[in-house]
Protein backbone atom coordinates (compact mmCIF):
# COMPACT_ATOMS: atom_id res chain seq x y z
CA UNK A 1 0.00 0.00 0.00
CA UNK A 2 1.48 3.59 -0.78
CA UNK A 3 2.28 5.97 1.83
CA UNK A 4 -0.09 8.11 3.09
CA UNK A 5 0.56 12.23 2.80
CA UNK A 6 -1.17 14.27 5.66
CA UNK A 7 -2.01 18.00 5.12
CA UNK A 8 -2.36 20.51 7.86
CA UNK A 9 -5.41 22.16 8.14
CA UNK A 10 -6.14 25.45 6.61
CA UNK A 11 -8.47 27.73 6.60
CA UNK A 12 -10.58 29.12 3.75
CA UNK A 13 -11.48 32.73 3.73
CA UNK A 14 -14.32 33.22 1.19
CA UNK A 15 -15.95 36.83 0.76
CA UNK A 16 -19.57 36.49 1.79
CA UNK A 17 -21.31 37.29 -1.36
CA UNK A 18 -18.68 34.16 -2.89
CA UNK A 19 -20.47 31.40 -1.07
CA UNK A 20 -23.21 30.12 -3.37
CA UNK A 21 -21.15 30.69 -6.21
CA UNK A 22 -18.50 28.27 -4.19
CA UNK A 23 -21.02 26.17 -2.54
CA UNK A 24 -22.39 25.48 -6.30
CA UNK A 25 -19.17 24.18 -7.54
CA UNK A 26 -18.55 21.94 -4.95
CA UNK A 27 -22.01 20.36 -5.30
CA UNK A 28 -21.74 20.10 -9.04
CA UNK A 29 -18.07 18.71 -8.22
CA UNK A 30 -19.72 16.73 -6.17
CA UNK A 31 -22.73 15.74 -8.59
CA UNK A 32 -20.08 14.48 -11.23
CA UNK A 33 -18.21 12.41 -8.70
CA UNK A 34 -21.01 10.66 -7.88
CA UNK A 35 -22.07 9.67 -11.10
CA UNK A 36 -18.61 8.30 -11.78
CA UNK A 37 -18.99 6.64 -8.07
CA UNK A 38 -22.35 4.73 -8.99
CA UNK A 39 -21.13 3.90 -12.46
CA UNK A 40 -17.89 2.35 -11.37
CA UNK A 41 -19.83 0.80 -8.47
CA UNK A 42 -21.84 -0.76 -11.42
CA UNK A 43 -19.62 -1.54 -13.68
CA UNK A 44 -16.17 -1.94 -12.07
CA UNK A 45 -16.62 -5.47 -9.96
CA UNK A 46 -15.21 -8.34 -11.98
CA UNK A 47 -18.48 -10.99 -11.62
CA UNK A 48 -15.65 -13.64 -11.24
CA UNK A 49 -12.11 -14.98 -12.25
CA UNK A 50 -12.30 -15.38 -15.83
CA UNK A 51 -10.01 -18.34 -16.70
CA UNK A 52 -10.75 -20.26 -13.27
CA UNK A 53 -6.82 -20.96 -13.39
CA UNK A 54 -4.61 -20.11 -10.17
CA UNK A 55 -3.28 -16.68 -11.90
CA UNK A 56 -7.17 -15.43 -12.80
CA UNK A 57 -7.74 -16.24 -9.36
CA UNK A 58 -5.24 -14.39 -7.90
CA UNK A 59 -5.91 -10.85 -9.92
CA UNK A 60 -9.45 -11.12 -9.37
CA UNK A 61 -9.03 -11.85 -5.44
CA UNK A 62 -6.50 -8.56 -5.60
CA UNK A 63 -8.50 -6.61 -8.01
CA UNK A 64 -11.55 -6.77 -5.66
CA UNK A 65 -9.94 -6.82 -2.47
CA UNK A 66 -7.67 -3.54 -3.55
CA UNK A 67 -9.24 -1.73 -6.48
CA UNK A 68 -12.95 -2.24 -5.49
CA UNK A 69 -12.69 -3.20 -1.40
CA UNK A 70 -10.49 -2.30 1.04
CA UNK A 71 -9.11 0.71 2.51
CA UNK A 72 -6.69 2.90 0.81
CA UNK A 73 -7.47 1.50 -2.38
CA UNK A 74 -8.98 3.90 -5.17
CA UNK A 75 -12.62 2.84 -5.31
CA UNK A 76 -12.75 3.88 -0.88
CA UNK A 77 -10.40 7.01 -1.85
CA UNK A 78 -12.86 8.09 -4.23
CA UNK A 79 -15.90 7.55 -2.10
CA UNK A 80 -13.92 9.44 0.85
CA UNK A 81 -13.07 12.24 -1.72
CA UNK A 82 -16.94 12.90 -2.10
CA UNK A 83 -17.42 12.50 1.73
CA UNK A 84 -15.04 15.93 1.53
CA UNK A 85 -16.88 17.30 -0.78
CA UNK A 86 -19.91 16.88 0.86
CA UNK A 87 -18.54 17.99 4.25
CA UNK A 88 -17.38 21.05 2.28
CA UNK A 89 -20.47 21.77 0.73
CA UNK A 90 -22.36 21.57 3.91
CA UNK A 91 -20.38 24.18 5.77
CA UNK A 92 -20.86 26.16 3.35
CA UNK A 93 -24.10 26.12 3.27
CA UNK A 94 -24.06 26.29 7.37
CA UNK A 95 -21.70 29.71 6.58
CA UNK A 96 -24.14 31.16 4.17
CA UNK A 97 -27.58 30.70 6.34
CA UNK A 98 -25.41 31.97 9.60
CA UNK A 99 -23.99 35.03 7.26
CA UNK A 100 -28.15 35.36 6.14
CA UNK A 101 -29.35 35.20 9.77
CA UNK A 102 -26.67 37.72 11.12
CA UNK A 103 -27.52 40.59 8.12
CA UNK A 104 -30.89 39.67 8.48
CA UNK A 105 -30.97 40.55 12.31
CA UNK A 106 -28.71 43.64 11.67
CA UNK A 107 -31.37 44.89 8.87
CA UNK A 108 -34.37 44.23 11.92
CA UNK A 109 -32.24 46.04 14.10
CA UNK A 110 -31.24 49.16 11.71
CA UNK A 111 -35.05 49.43 10.58
CA UNK A 112 -35.90 49.87 14.43
CA UNK A 113 -33.24 52.18 15.48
Amino acid sequence: MPPTQSYEPSTLRVEPRMIPALRAAFADALTLLQTHLTRMDENGRLPGPWLGDADSNGLYAHYQGWVMGGDGGPFSAAQAYAQRLKDVHDQLKASEDAYRQAEGDNAALWGRA
